[in-house]
């Protein structure tokens, strides 16, 4: 049997895989209302601090975060989904893997998320504290190459390899979503590195659910390889959600109803 936690997490899930990029920006209001890095590069010109959605800044680089872009133009970072960029300095972006009908998963698209510095994918001090104005369910997507250098499976996490995610009980999701169509391994969520439509890498998707409040995410483990990237999505209230069926692939229909 599911705990109440698990419940509220799933029926998130369905809100946002339903409704799609609209309802997820209805819920999604702000809900981070600020980030502070520590142990990162911060390097003015390159490297810069961690931005989150609804935050604009001058670009450093030209063609990042996005190609186009020069020094000096503004870049605001959007909501997740597919081309969204995923690092301050670079021009990677998460992408639909279109060639095994594998799109980014409903329930992350169109929340806020947090792009952070590739760069800073080898600082042992690495630290984000994340602060929300409301309880949230926070996805954390990890290069699927940590520790063993394999694309083709989950992250293997250990004391010198994510062992904060291991230690702070983490979840894998478990919904099918890869490339295997496993619901016994982490969705996936796919790499375009150069920003060309070339799927190069994949993360594994894991969640937590945090109160309002501050949490933390500490450092990345993973030279060489990808940063991990950070989806913020606000929990709904229960009461103001009904599910009314099923789709062939398990896809709960959510419709809102009225408070008695």
């Amino acid at each position: 049997m599911k705990t109440t936690s698990q419940l509220t997490t799933v029926t998130r899930r369905i809100a946002s895989t339903v409704f799609g990029v609209s309802m997820a920006l209805s819920l999604n209001a702000g809900v981070i209302t600020d980030v502070v890095e520590t142990g990162g590069d911060n390097e003015p010109t390159d490297t810069i601090l961690a931005k989150w959605t609804g935050q604009t800044w001058s670009v450093t680089v030209p063609n990042e975060p996005v190609p186009g872009l020069a020094i000096g133009d503004p870049y605001t970072a959007g909501t997740f989904g597919s081309g969204a960029p995923a690092f301050v300095d670079r021009n990677h972006r998460y992408l639909d893997d279109t060639a095994n009908n594998l799109p980014v998963p409903g329930y992350l698209v169109g929340f806020e998320y947090i792009m952070s510095g590739n760069d800073n994918r080898d600082n042992a001090d690495y630290r984000l504290d994340v602060t929300v104005s409301s309880p949230v369910t926070v996805y954390m997507l990890i290069d699927n190459r940590l520790s063993d250098g394999d694309n083709a499976n989950p992250p293997t996490f250990g004391p010198t390899s994510m062992q904060w995610i291991l230690d702070g009980a983490w979840t894998p999701t478990a919904n099918g979503f890869n490339r295997a169509k496993d619901p016994a391994t982490p969705d996936e969520v796919a790499i375009d590195e150069g920003a060309d439509g070339t799927i190069n890498q994949w993360y594994s998707v894991y969640y937590k659910n945090f109160d309002a409040g501050t949490f933390s995410l500490y450092q990345a483990d993973n030279a060489g390889r990808n940063m991990y990237g950070v989806v913020v999505a606000p929990v709904p209230e229960p009461s103001t959600l009904a599910l009314v069926g099923a789709g062939a692939v398990g896809l709960l229909v959510l419709s809102r109803v009225r408070k008695s």
